[in-house]
């Protein structure tokens, strides 16, 4: 617990119950946010799925939404939930024009995780995979450096898709979806998503330990992060089941959960970036190898200083 904290209860009763100091530390550590600064967690779903399809990845689009009220509640964020699934939504020019759209303080303490279940390729030797959608597909490097402009605190990036080397023709080839650009009087309409905004409520009393490593991870450093989970190596594919969804982000959110749960060691990026990497192999019998990246970039505030 916060010094502070303490300061506080050893000023006004010693012998307040255990019930009453959680409740004075999730008010301070949750419930006062900071003047001035936003605090916000902006949540990309990015889920290729059909109903009767893919059950697997519906179970995707229901973990990003469960993981990522958990982190909204416990550390104190303003959740923006920008769904992008199935749908007129579900093309690359509706995911650069929201993205785009963010706006960002100087010194903000903002989050944006934008997580890709659907098919993928690779044909420039790079980690990143070109991400398919509708009848078109963006490459991940690409939306990698839309978000850095932005400068949010932390950028998170989940990407569960084929990363086998295939050029664009049997690519595009492979999978008949049709595009889903939408034309209106002869012109393409590009849609801008609006976000489900909300400021999600703790399902339970936290333990000290838990709500600290929200803070940790997600809050309480110096500088800015860039987080890249990508699920596979190049050449190959990313593997899912209809009791797990895909393996990747079953396997990021047994290792978040893990980090806020462990009371003795305090959770960081380092700790899950080897656990992801343990975890998705051995549930795929090596067959998915993930790549983790992990950026500490110049912080921006003390550029401005």
């Amino acid at each position: 617990m916060p010094d502070f904290i303490h300061k506080i209860i050893s000023k006004s009763n010693k012998s307040l119950p255990d019930i009453t100091c959680q409740t004075i530390f999730i008010l301070c550590f949750i419930g006062l946010p900071f003047t001035g600064i936003s605090q916000n967690l902006h949540v990309f779903s990015v889920v290729q799925s059909k109903e009767a399809a893919r059950p697997d990845r519906l179970l995707d689009a229901d973990r990003i939404n469960d993981l990522s009220t958990d982190i909204a509640a416990y550390a104190g964020f303003t959740r923006y939930f920008y769904d992008l699934g199935e749908g007129d939504a579900f093309n690359p020019v509706t995911l650069k024009q929201t993205i785009q759209k963010l706006r960002f303080s100087v010194c903000n303490q903002d989050v944006v995780w934008i997580h890709f279940s659907g098919y993928g390729r690779n044909d420039d030797e790079t980690i990143y995979p070109a991400l398919k959608m509708g009848g078109s597909e963006i490459y991940l490097r690409d939306i990698i450096a839309m978000l850095r402009t932005k400068k949010p605190k932390i950028i998170l990036i989940s990407i569960d898709s084929g990363n086998e080397k295939k050029p664009a023709k049997e690519f595009s080839n492979q999978v008949s979806d049709q595009s889903t650009e939408v034309q209106v009087s002869g012109s393409p309409l590009v849609r801008i998503v609006k976000p489900l905004v909300s400021n999600p409520i703790p399902r339970e009393m936290g333990a000290y330990h838990q709500l600290e490593n929200y803070g940790r991870l997600f809050k309480n450093f110096e500088g800015t992060k860039v987080i890249i989970f990508q699920s596979n190596s190049i050449g190959e594919n990313a593997i899912s089941n209809v009791v797990d969804g895909s393996y990747g982000l079953f396997c990021l959110e047994k290792c978040l959960r893990e980090a806020i749960n462990n009371k003795d060691v305090s959770a960081d990026w380092m700790t899950i970036k080897e656990n992801y990497v343990k975890y998705v192999s051995g549930k795929s019998k090596n067959r998915q190898n993930p790549k983790v990246t992990i950026e500490v970039p110049l912080d921006k505030c003390k550029e401005n200083e």
